[in-house]
């Protein structure tokens, strides 16, 4: 499991039907605390851009849970291979903000 959505802040909401008005108290979260893979499917081996944001210090990259080599190019980029074993879901970085997942499971071809 991926860690929990921090909260950015905190907000009224209000939404009004026909019925009425509701409102509603509470925190909001970072809505874009995923990462995004390049290409989306690929073998074992095959080269993969990591995009998301804050990279810096990201400590570990998996393949549905199967661990893989990385290198951060930058604060928006990490590099990797599709690693041996890995099967088909979440990719996923863990940085020092905490652990981001992919918004879109990546295939593992033959």
């Amino acid at each position: 499991m991926g860690s929990r959505p921090q909260a950015v802040g905190n907000a009224i909401c209000a939404a009004y039907t026909t019925w009425g008005r509701s409102q509603s108290r509470g925190r909001y979260f970072n809505a874009y605390a995923f990462v995004k893979t390049l290409p989306t499917a690929g073998t074992a081996g095959a080269a993969v851009k990591i995009l998301g944001t804050n990279l810096t210090g990201a400590s570990s990259v998996s393949f549905n849970g199967t661990a893989a080599a990385f290198a951060v190019v930058s604060p928006s980029e990490i590099t990797t291979t599709v690693p041996t074993g890995a099967s088909a879901g979440t990719v996923r970085v863990t940085t020092p903000r905490g652990t981001l997942s992919s918004n879109v499971a990546f295939r593992v071809t033959q």
